[in-house]
């Protein structure tokens, strides 16, 4: 008896493609699988949090890259543009902000499960790499936005 399969689900982020597991490798390097993309995935964290700790402390010391960021956000708050709805603590502002946390969240899980089909489907062990910077493009947006909430939570 054939097990039915699942339909295919998208993820909207853009390095974890249907398309991107599909692709073959000349060279014979081997298949995916969910352990190594794990071990890819938490390399990739540790060289995320190493450069946002240097990026701090420079930050802090006032290194020159800062000052040219916060210049032009100051620019632009002098133009007029502004996002009230995503920016205030206000109740429609708090909702907005759950509702991008959520989209976050179930994010991961079409992430996860493109991971999953990946590694049983054969694809190519390069693939791992795709697989974990997808991932944690979608664990450092789920985390800068529930940071934003947790923000507009203690404002109110």
């Amino acid at each position: 008896m054939r097990t039915p399969t699942r339909p295919p689900l998208r993820s909207s982020n853009p390095a974890l493609r249907e398309d991107t597991f599909t692709a073959t490798r000349l060279d014979g390097g081997g298949t995916m699988t969910v352990q190594g993309t794990v071990n890819k995935t938490a390399l990739l964290l540790v060289l995320a949090l190493a450069t946002a700790t240097a990026s701090w402390v420079v930050g802090t010391a006032g290194g020159p890259g800062v000052t040219g960021w916060a210049l032009g956000a100051s620019l632009v708050g002098r133009f007029g543009v502004r996002v009230p709805l995503l920016n205030d603590a206000s109740p429609l502002g708090i909702l907005i902000s759950l509702a991008i946390v959520v989209v976050a969240a179930l994010n991961l899980v079409l992430d996860f499960d493109l991971i999953d089909r990946g590694a049983r489907s054969g694809a190519p062990a390069y693939m791992e790499w795709y697989a974990a910077f997808g991932l944690l493009v979608t664990l450092v947006w789920l985390y800068l936005e529930l940071l934003r909430l947790l923000a507009k939570l203690r404002e109110r």
